[in-house]
């Protein structure tokens, strides 16, 4: 198992965002890893599943919770073959960007993913 650490991008709502991603382990799980996003009003812990994708590649985040129904506390989010990148949250539909968006285009971006 690996971890890697980043910034993210400041934000009008996130001024010192970051996040923490451990690798999966090796075994015959669908799981890439756990991301662990970070800022100064927010924390939320994240399994992250890899899924085939057509035009790209798509990540499922699972929010790690406890006392939640998982299902309800899930992101799609998906990487085209160009770049753009979209997510299934509120804050995505509402901005356009996103934390888990920034984090896993960071993670791609270092081939860590």
């Amino acid at each position: 198992m690996t971890t890697f650490t980043e910034l993210l991008e400041p934000t009008k709502s996130e001024k010192h965002g970051s996040f923490i991603f451990t690798s999966g382990s090796t075994d015959f799980t669908n799981s890439s890893g756990t991301l662990t996003i970070m800022g100064t009003r927010s924390f939320a812990i994240y399994d992250v599943e890899e899924f085939p994708c057509d035009c790209g590649r798509g990540f499922m985040l699972f929010k790690k919770t406890p006392g939640t129904d998982v299902t309800e506390d899930r992101y799609a989010c998906f990487i085209g073959s160009d770049g753009v990148g979209h997510c299934e949250c509120k804050g995505f539909y509402s901005t356009g960007r996103c934390k888990h968006l920034a984090s896993i285009h960071e993670l791609v971006k270092a081939n860590r993913i």
